[in-house]
């Protein structure tokens, strides 16, 4: 069904369903990104939405999205993916997913993740490991690898972008095949690949500037049944507590 005009929203609104959702989530503060490990200073909120059916097959499109903080900054939701975890201890390494194939405006394509995440979802004990990844880019070719310098003894939460330290020509994760760690004896962390559906940027507390999900120049990605949905801050290292109000509709 088409979802390109407000027409077509309402007739597959009518037809297929729609999904208001309210959000709320607070957090405590994380450990600052430096230059050798994403450059931002970013956190992933521990909440996440595993996406409710809406109906056997039927996905569903972000339509409405507002989000607010109390510390002015960025906000991201993006469609995340879990590329595998990594045990501090013994540098072990699970394989998580590959990213999936996607519908987009009528296409099947093959989706890659432009902004990979490194999750500290165990606070490290280590002191500045280097963290090495191997991986397949976005076309397709495999044992690619990314280095990055972490700070000593990360707290959990923290969000480091693993963007910046792709192999050069590269501008995507597909999978991961694996990651060492050279030093540390306690945490845990995993890969998150992500496929981003909406942002808020608050220059102010009291001021949040929020671009209609149908109008940012991101692929419009619909949410399948069962898939999870993670909300990521960036640009503050504080604690954080955010509101945020979304609608999906049904499309088929």
């Amino acid at each position: 069904m088409s979802l390109t005009s407000i027409d077509g929203i309402l007739a597959s609104s009518a037809n297929l369903g729609m999904l208001p959702m309210f959000y709320q989530s607070g957090k405590s503060g994380v450990t600052a990104a430096t230059a050798t490990s994403g450059y931002i200073s970013g956190n992933r909120h521990g909440r996440t939405i595993t996406m409710p059916s809406m109906g056997a097959g039927v996905t569903a499109l972000l339509t409405k999205f507002h989000v607010s903080n109390n510390q002015g900054v960025y906000t991201l939701l993006a469609i995340e993916y879990n590329l595998g975890t990594l045990t501090v201890s013994g540098s072990s390494w699970a394989v998580g997913v590959t990213m999936p194939t996607k519908v987009v405006a009528g296409v099947s394509v093959q989706t890659n993740s432009t902004e990979p995440m490194l999750v500290i979802t165990t606070s490290f004990t280590a002191t500045t490991p280097t963290v090495t990844i191997t991986y397949t880019n976005q076309d397709g070719t495999g044992s690619r690898t990314a280095t990055m310098t972490l700070p000593t003894n990360v707290a959990a939460t923290s969000a480091f972008s693993i963007a910046p330290h792709l192999q050069s020509g590269d501008t995507g994760m597909l999978s991961v095949e694996n990651v060492e760690i050279s030093a540390g004896t306690a945490g845990v962390a995993s890969i998150r690949g992500l496929l981003p559906l909406a942002t808020s940027q608050c220059p102010r507390i009291s001021s949040a500037t929020n671009p209609p999900p149908l109008g940012i120049p991101t692929p419009q990605y619909r949410v399948a049944s069962g898939e999870l949905l993670a909300f990521y801050n960036f640009f503050t290292i504080n604690s954080i507590v955010i509101f945020a109000q979304m609608t999906f509709v049904g499309d088929q």
